[in-house]
C-alpha cells in the first residue's frame, strides 16, 4: 500500500483518475488500478467545488505485490509478484489524468521489509509506517513552494532527516 497527496478536493473528480504502478529493474510488477485507489479529504471543502489549495491523500493498493510468503496460502488464480525474492531498489509512480505526477523509490530488503530511513522515528510520528519522499513531477499542481518542507512539512513542523528527491 502506498499513499501520495493529489492536488484536488472534490472526490467525485479524483476518483478514477488516478493510477500507481510499482516497477522493480525497470519492469512493471504490480498496479493500483483506478478502481483499487481511494480519496480521503481531511478538511471537505462547503460545496462540492475544489479549493485551489486543497489535496487529496490517494492510497493505492497493490493487491498482487507480496512482500513475503510465510504460511503459502490457497490465493486466486493469477500472477502474483514475490517481492520477498527479489529484494532491491523499488519505484511507485503515480499518474493522474494520465500524467506522470509523483514518483517515489524505495529499497525492500532481504529480511521482507522497506529499509528503514529513520523519518518516522527521529521524528517521532509514532507509526509502523515508512515515509518514503516522492518528487512531485509535471505542472498539474500548480504552483507551490518547493522550500516548504523546511519548516512546514508536517503540520507546521520540518522533518528531521528529510531529503527532497
Amino acid at each position: 500500500m502506498a499513499a501520495f497527496w493529489l492536488k484536488g478536493t472534490n472526490k467525485n473528480l479524483l476518483y478514477g483518475k488516478a493510477a500507481a504502478y510499482l516497477f522493480y529493474q525497470g519492469k512493471m510488477v504490480a498496479e493500483a488500478a483506478q478502481e483499487s485507489s481511494t480519496c480521503e479529504v481531511l478538511n471537505v471543502p462547503e460545496s462540492n467545488q475544489d479549493s485551489p489549495n486543497g489535496y487529496c491523500r490517494s492510497v493505492f493498493s497493490f493487491q498482487k505485490a507480496m512482500l513475503w510468503d510465510k504460511e503459502p496460502t490457497v490465493m486466486e488464480p493469477g500472477f502474483y509478484y514475490e517481492m520477498y525474492k527479489n529484494p532491491g531498489e523499488y519505484e511507485i509512480k503515480v499518474l493522474q489524468n494520465g500524467k506522470l505526477v509523483r514518483t517515489a523509490k524505495f529499497t525492500f530488503g532481504s529480511d521482507y521489509k522497506i529499509a528503514d530511513n529513520g523519518i518516522v522515528k527521529q521524528n517521532n510520528l509514532g507509526t509502523l509506517r515508512t515515509l518514503i519522499a516522492a518528487q512531485i513531477i509535471g505542472d498539474q499542481d500548480g504552483q507551490w513552494d518547493r522550500n516548504a518542507y523546511k519548516t512546514d512539512a508536517f503540520f507546521g513542523n520540518p522533518l528531521i532527516g528529510f531529503i527532497v528527491p
